[in-house]
């Protein structure tokens, strides 16, 4: 029948290439010692040639099998295909997100451990011995000590010395990008035909039109209360959007530009200290809040939005557009700090920004805060002063570009619409460190050079810190606060050994007031995420690691059907020469030609899968081309599969190996 005459074809071929390996074996003597006989044998090769030989007799059986054995595989496959580019995407993310919350150090900052334990502690009760009295519990008085402990002065001057120094070639090789932050003010202004100068921040604008709003028009309880919530939300004491408008961006370029693209034609990336980006939102849209302090809407018709909520009237929503030459053409001009103060007839300064507050504190007789009437609050005073800063004083500002959030990015280092290199931020402190008044400052160490007063004995340093902080002066070499952006997570805890060997130095130079603490936000949150998956992919495989040793016992069990097949087979090898390990190879040959068969099957099939299984996440969460196989991960599986199925095949053919040649034989 069929199978008979597929075993004796079989059995044909085997004896054929025996028989040419035996000729190759007996010409390869001739060239050996004299007299010495060489035994036949098989080799390796040889073996493998007719295990593949004998697979193909048997085509159908032998893909079954190999499929069967790639099930594993292409589990396994699978699993690590989508934990690849989900771990991909999280790289990604994770830069991304790091590029918004970095490792923060400030010069003060509260131990926030410590800060909890306050809160969950109670301490004991004061034992007395009296029980005819009420005593008092010291538990504020106790809190408040314990909220000074925690509180800590970190000296950054040195840590920035110590990392721009004696660390910064190993400390670049973590970092994506670092940010010096310092207590400075961008004062920028555009010139409005209708209404003069205009301060380029929409918390100034609002707090500005609050102010002067007036109050004899607060007629109806109804209208003090829109009053109210507007001073609440607005107002030059609210921060609610507080400092929102202008803010530094990274200096790595190539970060910025992962996240951002440039719109509109002329747009380029800001190189100068007096250039600014504009940033858009991913639908070109710019809040009407904001536009309003770029100057691109009328204050008039804000003053009018904000009338007719105070009187409960329903307003026209704003709907004007925008080309992209009209935001490239805006031009502002900032002023120092120091510029403001202008010199009085007694010799002392005056900031010309109290003519434009209509209320300031004063302490009343009893020591009181209390806000009271400015005496000297003209607008018109304030403007014609303002207008001689801008003209004579003010340094001009272009915008240089316009960007947006690019598709695909996570997440954006940019929290403002207008945003400026840290170029901006060195010429702001160099040239106000410069500026005649805060130099008189600096170098008089007993008087108040604004008051010409004397500082108080005692608080001579605070006094004295307090007006420069008021004339803007900082120190590039002391920043308030160093921003560290780490280039993933294994970076950060990089960053934070540095840290903390700087800190175990300091100690122990008996130099503890230069310990340095900091605030990770989100560096807990993310590594329990990338934990979390990790596990999942662990447990993933483990399970489906069960069907690849299944499936390598099932070929070991098919191997060992073979055997019995090819008894007969066995008994001719021998009879002709075969040694008892040639027997061997024959059959292992024979499985692991089987394991590598599945292996390759399953990296083809799972290839082949990874497409649908992409289109379908994509379709569901936005995310292309997630499951990736990486090249090294198949080669490792197709060489655990062929590790399995040797093992699995070396039973089998230890058994084949040990039949008695004779017996073999007579096997019908």
């Amino acid at each position: 029948d069929e199978q008979y005459l597929e075993g004796k074809e079989s059995e044909n071929v085997i004896a054929v290439s025996i028989e040419e390996d035996t000729v190759k074996d007996k010409k390869c003597s001739k060239n050996s010692e004299k007299g010495k006989k060489e035994r036949t044998k098989m080799s390796f090769f040889t073996a493998l040639s007719l295990s593949f030989k004998n697979l193909l007799t048997k085509k159908a059986r032998t893909m079954l099998v190999s499929f069967a054995g790639s099930i594993g595989i292409i589990g396994i496959a699978l699993i690590l295909s989508l934990s690849s580019g989900f771990q991909a995407y999280i790289d990604m993310v994770q830069k991304d997100t790091l590029s918004t919350y970095p490792v923060q150090l400030t010069n003060s900052s509260y131990n926030m451990a410590s800060l909890m334990q306050i809160f969950l502690s109670s301490d004991s009760d004061n034992e007395h011995n009296n029980n005819d009295k009420v005593y008092t519990k010291q538990e504020l008085t106790d809190m408040l000590e314990k909220f000074n402990s925690s509180s800590t002065k970190s000296d950054l001057k040195s840590f920035k010395a110590h990392i721009e120094g004696d660390v910064k070639e190993e400390l670049d090789r973590y970092i994506s990008a670092i940010q010096y932050v310092y207590n400075i003010n961008v004062n920028a202004y555009y010139q409005s035909d209708v209404n003069g100068l205009i301060s380029a921040n929409a918390t100034t604008v609002f707090a500005d039109i609050i102010n002067s709003y007036p109050k004899q028009n607060l007629t109806t309880n109804d209208m003090m209360l829109r009053y109210s919530v507007l001073s609440m939300m607005f107002g030059s004491s609210s921060s609610y959007y507080s400092n929102e408008f202008w803010s530094e961006m990274l200096d790595n370029k190539e970060l910025l530009k992962s996240q951002y693209e440039l719109v509109g034609e002329g747009s380029k990336w800001a190189q100068d200290y007096n250039e600014i980006m504009i940033v858009v939102d991913k639908n070109n849209q710019i809040s009407d809040y904001t536009l309003y302090g770029l100057g691109l809407l009328d204050q008039q018709n804000l003053e009018k939005l904000l009338d007719d909520y105070i009187n409960n009237r329903n307003s026209s929503p704003v709907t004007t557009t925008f080309e992209f030459e009209d935001i490239l053409n805006l031009e502002y001009k900032i002023i120092l700090e120091p510029d403001y103060f202008e010199l009085q007839p007694d010799n002392t300064y005056l900031d010309i920004r109290l003519y434009n507050e209509p209320f300031i504190q004063v302490y009343s007789p009893q020591g009181e805060l209390t806000q009271v009437q400015n005496p000297i609050y003209n607008a018109q005073t304030y403007q014609t002063k303002l207008q001689n800063l801008y003209d004579t004083k003010g340094v001009t500002i272009k915008v240089a570009g316009i960007i947006k959030e690019k598709e695909g990015s996570t997440n954006q280092s940019i929290a403002t619409v207008v945003a400026y290199n840290s170029s901006l931020t060195e010429y702001i402190i160099t040239n106000t460190q410069n500026h005649p008044l805060v130099q008189s400052q600096l170098q008089n160490s007993t008087t108040n050079v604004l008051t010409n007063a004397a500082f108080n004995s005692g608080y001579v340093e605070a006094e004295r810190n307090a007006v420069l902080s008021n004339l803007g002066y900082a120190d590039l070499d002391d920043p308030t606060g160093i921003y560290i952006y780490p280039i993933n997570f294994e970076a950060k805890k990089n960053i934070e050994n540095i840290i903390s060997d700087y800190n175990d130095n300091v100690v122990a130079a008996g130099e503890e007031d230069k310990v340095i603490t900091y605030t990770d936000a989100v560096g807990t949150m993310m590594e329990s995420v990338t934990t979390i998956v990790s596990a999942i992919t662990y447990v993933l495989i483990a399970f489906v690691a069960i069907s690849l040793i299944v499936s390598s016992i099932m070929i070991g069990i098919i191997t060992y059907i073979s055997v019995l097949e090819r008894t007969k087979e066995i008994g001719v090898l021998r009879s002709i020469g075969a040694s008892k390990r040639d027997i061997k190879n024959v059959f292992v040959s024979e499985s692991v030609i089987i394991g590598f068969i599945a292996g390759v099957l399953g990296i083809v099939v799972t290839l082949i899968l990874n497409i649908p299984i992409n289109i379908i996440i994509n379709s569901l969460t936005g995310l292309a081309n997630v499951a990736i196989l990486p090249w090294v991960a198949a080669v490792v599986l197709i060489a655990i599969s062929v590790f399995l199925t040797f093992i699995a095949g070396l039973i089998p053919a230890r058994i084949a190996s040990k039949k008695d040649p004779v017996i073999a034989l007579r096997t019908e």
